[in-house]
């Protein structure tokens, strides 16, 4: 058996994690099988996936057991909870997500064989030790001994789920899946106000139309607080909603911990990792241009993003620029997108107060197809791009270096920049699906071998002047030393 890595990663795959996982599994007596189920389990997931898995333990201090599970990953745990049949965990520093689903007898795992939600594999075996267990799969349902407080903190952990996957849609500028996971994390704090509200243990939460009837009188500005919750489709207003629902949130933990006391686990009332996750996705695609690189790249030298006015005025923004050390600013964009919708996503003097802007426009479609576009795009402005990874290469400082949307003429940009710097093309590729929004695994992979036909990056760009010594600055930016 391969031992676990010691060394601790800050940003690792859904891969490295399964892998790790599993390993753990194998060495310990008391793990009868582990399973998988969604993209994972479909071989379909991709840098950004969650992991589902389903752990099948002996009886016996099921804490203490998943602790040594987590210890044994090659990343830190940004958070996790555990409840009853239940582990949610978020890892390292992309946050790559765990939702494990834990229990000593087989039958737990039994609404998943037909769910139809869930798309085959259902329950694809990983490990198992022996098979007495797979005859007790069957049709047997599960009973659960739930009290208002268990009620509250299934509601509860429903509730992270749903506002982390619904700001991850927000950050790949997907107004339906953020619409769609917003709602059901409203939905998840309706139920809460409805089991807090209720005298006795409520039988049905699926539709409490009764749980706000008590809006009148001295609860009016209350009941207008819950109308204010209404989802958007307008995702420049994304981050107010989601704002305003932790607000709430904290409200009803406040409510929660005024009636069931200490008994309300700390971690249900968690503040911060909402907060990590709302920091992690207010900007749409921007990122460390070395997150997908394993420790090739130097962290901190370069960023890529869509277009950062998107949120000139706000202090975030001003926050990022300046935690970042950004001194220079490389805007893919046409002047026809500069001026579009009356200059609303140009930049304003006070954004680029003491920075370094230059605007080197990348002409092409608006909309990349699954061909040759994105070669078709790199062949007809040869010189732009060589420009912006010239002006990488001598500028002073960070630099951040965007398009509109950050995936297409920025992702080509950062292929080129990866290619010169020796990166494998899996990694290249990994880096583009980071964007997610509109992206696939072929437009990189056709970009890449069709550079290759044509001699390569390096020599392409040699015929619009890009010579070895800018190749050697960019390399002793951005390259670690081995």
């Amino acid at each position: 058996m391969r031992k676990p890595s010691s060394r601790k990663f800050s940003w690792v795959s859904v891969d490295v994690i399964a892998e790790a996982v599993l390993d753990w599994a194998r060495g310990k007596k008391y793990v009868r099988a582990l399973f998988s189920y969604g993209s994972y389990a479909r071989g379909e997931h991709t840098p950004s996936s969650d992991l589902d898995l389903c752990l099948l333990m002996k009886p016996g201090r099921v804490a203490a057991k998943l602790d040594s599970l987590y210890a044994s990953l090659p990343t830190d745990v940004k958070w996790r909870c555990d409840t009853n049949g239940k582990s949610v965990a978020y890892l390292g520093e992309n946050m790559v997500k765990i939702d494990m689903i834990v229990a000593n007898n087989p039958a737990t795992f039994a609404w998943l064989i037909d769910h139809p939600d869930i798309s085959e594999p259902r329950l694809s075996l990983l490990h198992a030790k022996g098979a007495g267990f797979a005859r007790e799969l069957g049709a047997a349902s599960r009973s659960l001994n739930r009290d208002s407080l268990a009620l509250v903190e299934e509601e509860a952990l429903k509730f992270f789920t749903y506002f982390e996957a619904c700001s991850r849609s927000q950050r790949r500028s997907d107004s339906y899946q953020y619409y769609f996971q917003y709602n059901l994390a409203l939905g998840s704090l309706t139920r809460i106000f409805h089991i807090l509200e209720s005298k006795g243990i409520p039988r049905y939460l699926f539709c409490p139309k009764n749980a706000f009837s008590n809006f009148g009188g001295q609860r009016v500005e209350e009941g207008k607080e819950w109308v204010a919750l209404a989802g958007t489709l307008y995702l420049p207003e994304a981050n107010q909603a989601k704002r305003r629902l932790v607000e709430m949130y904290h409200k009803l933990m406040a409510r929660a911990r005024a009636r069931f006391g200490a008994k309300v686990s700390a971690r249900t009332a968690d503040a911060e990792l909402l907060e990590e996750v709302m920091k992690r996705d207010f900007f749409f695609n921007v990122r460390d241009f070395a997150r997908a690189y394993g420790g090739k790249v130097r962290h901190g030298r370069l960023f890529r993003a869509s277009a950062l006015p998107r949120w000139k005025g706000q202090p975030e923004l001003k926050e990022f620029l300046t935690e970042h050390r950004i001194a220079n600013i490389i805007d893919l964009r046409k002047p026809s997108e500069l001026t579009k919708d009356n200059g609303r996503l140009d930049y304003d003097s006070a954004t680029l107060a003491g920075l370094n802007y230059a605007n080197i426009p990348v002409g092409g479609g608006e909309h990349f197809g699954e061909g040759g576009e994105y070669m078709r795009c790199l062949m007809s402005n040869l010189a732009p791009f060589a420009r912006a990874l010239e002006s990488i290469a001598r500028a002073k400082g960070n630099t951040v270096i965007h398009c509109h949307v950050g995936k297409d003429r920025t992702g080509i940009a950062c292929a080129l920049i990866a290619c010169l710097l020796g990166q494998p093309r899996k990694q290249i590729i990994d880096d583009y699906l980071l964007s997610e929004q509109g992206v696939s695994h072929t437009k990189m992979e056709v970009l890449l071998n069709d550079m290759d036909k044509a001699g390569g990056a390096e020599r392409l760009l040699q015929t619009v002047g890009f010579d070895a010594r800018h190749k050697r600055l960019l390399q002793g930016k951005l390259l670690l030393k081995p």
